[in-house]
């Protein structure tokens, strides 16, 4: 599943992501040329919606996750990733992560690089939200852009890790990033989440 040079959704730049109408355009361009099963305003078991709900196959399993799509996600945009900000989103995200025992994922966030969060003692709000929302299964929709256009790439970025990467090295799904927390307690677990069950388990959920 690698969105190819020129395709719909292969070039986006900051003005694109002013409004969350523009904003959701790119991620419907996205979900067509990366092949997913997209549905929107999809509901919840508690009646709440979430923006977009994501059915992708791979190697005959099947991967499930949300996409909460905000505008001005890129530091040109004084309040876009203002720590507040993203606070609020957290939280949204979080919430909408627990219903649907899936992955849910913030974007699109732009960056001129390579995206992929770094721990330490200083961190930016989106390394932190990152790092921090992915102990709850929640994720940053990042698109990498450069000078030469043929470099970018879109990624799936869960707890530091691409678990999709659109294309370039490692396109494609990582397996081992692929994973949600089922945590109880002090002790650290993980459960693969590309399954070819998981569709079904979802679907019979909501």
């Amino acid at each position: 599943m690698e969105i190819v040079k020129n395709s719909r959704a292969a070039t986006v730049n900051p003005a694109d992501i002013s409004t969350e109408v523009d904003a959701s355009k790119i991620i419907r361009c996205l979900a067509l040329d990366a092949d997913w099963e997209c549905e929107e305003q999809y509901k919840l078991p508690n009646g709440k919606k979430i923006d977009f709900f994501i059915t992708a196959e791979e190697g005959g399993k099947t991967l499930q996750f949300g996409i909460e799509c905000k505008p001005r996600l890129h530091f040109s945009y004084e309040r876009g990733t203002h720590a507040t900000t993203l606070a609020s989103y957290f939280e949204q995200c979080a919430a909408y992560a627990r219903e649907l025992n899936a992955p849910v994922f913030l974007g699109p966030y732009l960056i001129e690089r390579a995206y992929l969060p770094s721990g330490g003692i200083e961190l930016s709000s989106m390394d932190a939200f990152n790092l921090f929302g992915g102990r709850v299964n929640v994720g940053t929709l990042s698109y990498s852009y450069y000078n030469y256009r043929e470099w970018d790439f879109w990624a799936l970025v869960l707890r530091g890790r691409r678990m999709w990467r659109s294309r370039g090295h490692n396109a494609g799904y990582n397996t081992d990033a692929a994973t949600i927390v089922t945590s109880q307690g002090s002790k650290k677990e993980r459960a693969p989440i590309l399954t070819s069950s998981s569709y079904n388990v979802l679907k019979e959920e909501v």
